[in-house]
């Protein structure tokens, strides 16, 4: 959807120089090293964990038949 598309073409804007996120705008790319890579790969694993564990605690605490558990 549209927060993939932004959110991906601003986490490749931060990781590679070739990218340009606001195109056709600006062929510039200020958001390249605006911070560590390693920080933001860090970032990613810390959201990826915490949306686990968002899934798991809504899949433990959903009462069978209200409709929000998918397995």
């Amino acid at each position: 959807g549209l927060f993939g598309g932004v959110s991906h073409s601003a986490l490749d804007g931060v990781m590679h120089p070739d990218i340009m996120p606001f195109r056709p705008f600006s062929v510039q790319n200020p958001l390249y090293h605006w911070i560590d890579i390693g920080l933001l790969h860090l970032l990613c694993v810390v959201a990826g964990t915490a949306g686990i564990a968002l899934l798991l605690a809504r899949s433990i605490t959903a009462r069978p038949g209200d409709g929000t558990r998918t397995g």
